[in-house]
């Protein structure tokens, strides 16, 4: 059954403007943020490509690195439509996500000038059946939204998924501007498992770092990678090199041993801290169910990795570091509904990315400002 068919409003339509004229992603003044260098790699990746052939990396780390969570395109227009022609990578089907959670493009508008973004539109192929549905068009007017005569616009890249090519067009006669610049430019960056990467937002602005990203008006890079935040030190080496403001790591989800997460999570830390000895590093525990004090996941002992965590963090303190924080996950969810919040158990639902993203706001903002 064609659900379109009986309600239009699940209707999925193509772009037919026919006074369009395209830009590709990389043609100034669009700006791409949260990826690695794609002006001088031509890709929309979160890494070096080389990481893909790092036999240090685990597998499934080296087969996520072109997923583009995280990624974002920004500028400004006078034009009154938004028109866009994607190339996805490939189709990856899930069944615990829909369509727009693992591979959809989210659209954000906001006065020009402005940084009170709203959502308008998730563009997603109206079919996700054969190649071919990887390539298509979608596009959105304005005014059905808003008065504005001038917008910024965001457009947050699909999470679970690559895109090889985004054109963005607009009205012929009417011009791209830059887009307004972040309050903080210095991106903060987080690294995770598959909280992290977006498992299972229903699209990619209701992910935690994105919730974050919009109302501290901060630039931020997503290494979430479901199923394989290890903690490798080459991936410790990697976010040395990058200029950030705050590190956010949550590592719990995926370790399963607990002698083997013990013995890389300080040292990981540690690398982490002589690459940035000055950066604030902010280390989660797995946001949980502090009122389901019986269920715990097979092959999983919460308690004794978030005690893990605790022992990074009192030996680092020991040590002087002043510029580390500590943030137990079992309050994330909140006091109500905490079974609400998330598909399995485990994965945060959009309610659950909301309420971890309210827990996390007044103390990045805090953070910010103190470095600032």
């Amino acid at each position: 059954m064609d659900i379109s068919k009986i309600d239009p409003n699940f209707k999925i339509e193509a772009a037919n403007e026919t006074d369009v004229q395209y830009f590709n992603y990389d043609e100034a003044p669009i700006s791409i943020h949260g990826l690695y260098d794609p002006y001088g790699t031509g890709k929309l990746w979160r890494m070096p490509e080389e990481y893909k052939d790092n036999e240090a990396l685990n597998p499934g780390m080296r087969q996520l690195l072109h997923n583009t969570v995280g990624g974002r395109l920004r500028f400004a227009t006078d034009s009154p439509y938004l028109a866009l022609m994607v190339e996805l990578s490939e189709l990856t089907p899930s069944v615990m996500m829909a369509v727009s959670g693992h591979s959809g493009l989210d659209v954000y508008t906001a006065k020009r000038g402005s940084s009170r973004f709203q959502y308008i539109k998730t563009v997603v192929p109206a079919q996700f059946m054969e190649d071919k549905d990887r390539f298509f068009t979608s596009s959105v007017h304005f005014n059905l939204f808003d008065h504005y005569d001038q917008h910024e616009v965001m457009i947050n890249l699909p999470q679970f998924n690559g895109v090889n090519k985004i054109m963005v067009g607009i009205k012929k006669g009417c011009s791209l501007f830059p887009a307004a610049p972040y309050q903080y430019e210095k991106p903060i960056l987080f690294y995770g498992d598959s909280i992290t990467h977006g498992g299972n937002a229903s699209r990619p602005g209701n992910n935690y770092p994105n919730h974050i990203s919009r109302w501290l008006n901060a630039d931020f890079i997503n290494l979430g990678f479901t199923g394989n935040a290890m903690g490798e030190p080459e991936v410790a080496d990697f976010i040395g090199s990058l200029d950030v403001s705050v590190i956010v790591t949550n590592l719990e989800l995926r370790n399963y041993d607990l002698e083997e997460f013990r013995a890389k999570h300080y040292p990981f830390y540690a690398r982490l801290r002589k690459h940035h000895p000055d950066v604030p590093i902010l280390i989660m525990s797995r946001a949980g169910f502090p009122r389901l004090r019986k269920y715990e996941p097979k092959q999983r002992d919460f308690v004794m990795t978030n005690r893990i965590i605790m022992e990074t963090c009192v030996r680092a303190w020991q040590e002087g570091d002043e510029n580390l924080y500590y943030l137990d996950g079992a309050g994330m969810f909140g006091d109500d509904d905490q079974d609400a919040c998330t598909v399995d158990h485990t994965h945060p639902n959009d309610l659950g990315f909301y309420r971890m993203a309210q827990h996390l706001r007044p103390i990045l903002y805090s953070i910010l400002e103190d470095i600032k």
